[in-house]
C-alpha cells in the first residue's frame, strides 16, 4: 500500500512545466495556425491569453498529482508501463472530450473532428510523457 508522501511531487512539478512547454509548441509553432483557424479566433483574441496559461497550470497540476497517485498505487517502475498508463489516461479523456464533436453545433462537422484530434493529441503526448516522468 501507498502513501500520499510517497509521491514525488517535484516530479509532478516538473511534468507540469514540461506539459506547458509541450503545449506552447503544440499550440505555437507546431498547430498554432490550425488550432486559431479550427477554434475561429484572430490574434486579438490570443492577446489576454495570461489567465488562461494560468488556469492551464493549475489544472495540468491537479490532473498531474492524480496521475502520479495512480501511477504509484498500480505500482509501475518500468519506462513502457508508464508512458502506457499516460496513453490510457488520456485515451479516457480523449472519450469524454468526444462530447465536444458532438455538441459543438457552431462549427461544421470536420472542423470539430479535426478540433478534437488536435487538442487530444497534445494531452495523449503529453500524459505519456508524464508517465515516464513519475518512472525516473
Amino acid at each position: 500500500m501507498f502513501s500520499l508522501t510517497d509521491i514525488n511531487l517535484l516530479q509532478v512539478l516538473g511534468a507540469g512545466v514540461v506539459y506547458m512547454i509541450i503545449g506552447m509548441l503544440w499550440y505555437g509553432p507546431f498547430f498554432g495556425k490550425a488550432w486559431t483557424k479550427l477554434k475561429g479566433l484572430k490574434d486579438e483574441d490570443l492577446s489576454e491569453a495570461g489567465p488562461s496559461f494560468a488556469y492551464t497550470f493549475v489544472a495540468s497540476l491537479i490532473g498531474l498529482l492524480l496521475l502520479a497517485i495512480l501511477h504509484k498505487a498500480l505500482g509501475i517502475t518500468e519506462a513502457g508501463d508508464g508512458i502506457s498508463l499516460g496513453i490510457i489516461a488520456g485515451s479516457i479523456f480523449a472519450a469524454y472530450k468526444f462530447n465536444d464533436v458532438v455538441y459543438d453545433k457552431p462549427r461544421r462537422d470536420g472542423m470539430r473532428m479535426k478540433l478534437w484530434f488536435l487538442n487530444i493529441g497534445y494531452i495523449i503526448i503529453s500524459l505519456a510523457i508524464a508517465g515516464y516522468i513519475f518512472t525516473l
